[in-house]
């Protein structure tokens, strides 16, 4: 199990060192690379303790002698200052190794790693099966402190017109993925370019659904079930364009795709499938502007509670990063402040459709933020707009709910702590 863990995080290191990587490229050991640390000081220091790391990570923890931490512990002081004697004397692109020792520091510190995947303390408190693929509990700890990650990243970039060359390497995959925890964080736009996913099965053929605002019954009516086609129908309200409609309708997809893949469906897509299409999704939504121009106020209110929301959704089931990194708290604020906007503009109508879209929104950050004043405060607006609409059992809340964007076996649990601390601080007569 730590093996399959550690794979997305570690099988990069053994690409990108040379330009040709030839045969074999999983295999560290092969003529090409051997011919690198040849004519390559830097590479051989980077290989070396890349090999090391990948040793001590076969071992364990336990297999781990103090000769081996004095290996690692070496050679990564000699590529540390091999990397930065190329860094100060460099002169156009950066070279092949200089890139590849930069991945190498980046991934290879299986102490740190082995401990932080043993802290469960670390993971997100929804159980979605994606929070510890590709390494996000670690990873997104700290993301992008290590001047290494920051590095690979900036590195990258200079390559320019080149990058396409390292699509091949899975190079792309780490440095959009580095770029894609950093942006998520920072709540803004990726700025690494998204990996081309045309010919995934989420973005391709029958999934394709780029007129899905415009088109939306017909197309759906074909791809999706009865029931998903109804609740999915409920937001298309929303007058916001395709950019968000394509979103909406893509984290439905892949939601009921790790449905089935929890449950064990027969027609379950592929775990690894899965993660390659949540993390272009997770790229599409934070490329949503956040101020489209040419809305009224009450569709930019629609737009911008739509786009918090589905935030804090993919935090919970899609994309989650570890509570460490504040995202969900920094999240549920953002909707707070929105929400208290409103409530002294008045531009939402409040028919029941959108109250409808409200109480997904009060519940989503109700169980996003765990701090006890910010929780109270949701649980205060749920209590409302529950009343306005003749909420009150569990079971009606449920199939609200499931109306929109929702998986049940991920937030169900602290969904349901939600609504009975409500019904316990709500006063007599204020639900019914």
């Amino acid at each position: 199990m730590r093996l399959t863990a550690n794979y997305e995080g570690f099988r990069h290191f053994w690409h990108g060192l040379t330009p040709k990587p030839g045969d074999s490229t999983l295999n560290p050991i092969n003529r090409v690379k051997l011919q690198a640390m040849y004519s390559s000081k830097l590479a051989y220091f980077a290989y070396t303790m890349a090999m090391v790391g990948n040793y001590w990570l076969l071992l364990g923890p336990g297999g781990v002698t103090q000769a081996h931490k004095e290996l690692l512990l070496t050679h990564r002081v000699a590529t540390l200052c091999l990397v930065n004697a190329e860094l100060a004397n460099m002169q156009g692109l950066p070279s092949e190794e200089l890139i590849g020792a930069v991945v190498v520091m980046a991934a290879a510190d299986p102490d740190h790693f082995l401990k932080q995947a043993d802290s469960n303390s670390r993971h997100s408190r929804f159980q979605s099966p994606l929070a510890k693929a590709q390494v996000l509990h670690i990873i997104g700890h700290e993301p992008l402190v290590s001047a290494h990650y920051l590095a690979l990243w900036r590195l990258i970039r200079l390559k320019g017109a080149a990058w396409e060359d390292y699509h091949d390497f899975g190079l792309a995959e780490i440095c959009e993925l580095l770029c894609i925890i950093h942006a998520s964080i920072a709540g803004e736009k990726p700025e690494f370019p998204a990996i081309d996913r045309s010919r995934h099965a989420f973005f391709s053929g029958h999934y394709d659904t780029g007129d899905a605002a415009k088109d939306l019954r017909l197309k759906l009516s074909m791809a999706l079930p009865s029931e998903w086609l109804k609740s999915l129908l409920e937001l298309s309200f929303l007058r916001s364009g395709p950019s968000m409609m394509d979103v909406i309708v893509l984290m439905k997809h892949i939601s009921l795709a790790l449905e089935h893949f929890h449950r064990g469906a027969r027609d379950a897509p592929d775990f690894a499938n899965i993660i390659q299409a949540r993390t272009g999704i997770q790229h599409k939504l934070l490329s949503l502007p956040q101020d489209p121009e040419g809305m009224s106020p009450a569709d930019m209110y629609l737009y911008k509670l739509c786009r918090f929301c589905l935030l804090i959704y993919s935090n919970m089931v899609l994309f989650p990063l570890p509570p460490s990194s504040g995202v969900g708290t920094q999240l549920a604020m953002a909707l707070k402040a929105l929400l208290i906007e409103e409530s002294q503009t008045h531009v939402f109508a409040r028919d029941t459709t959108e109250l409808k879209l409200l109480l997904w929104a009060v519940v989503l950050g109700g169980i996003s933020d765990g701090s006890d004043v910010d929780r109270s405060w949701f649980q205060d607006q749920y209590r409302r707009v529950a009343s306005d609409i003749g909420i009150g059992s569990w079971q009606q809340l449920e199939t609200q709910l499931t109306s929109f964007l929702w998986l049940d076996f991920v937030l169900n649990k602290e969904a349901v702590g939600f609504w009975a601390e409500s019904r316990m601080r709500s006063a007599p007569g204020v639900l019914p």
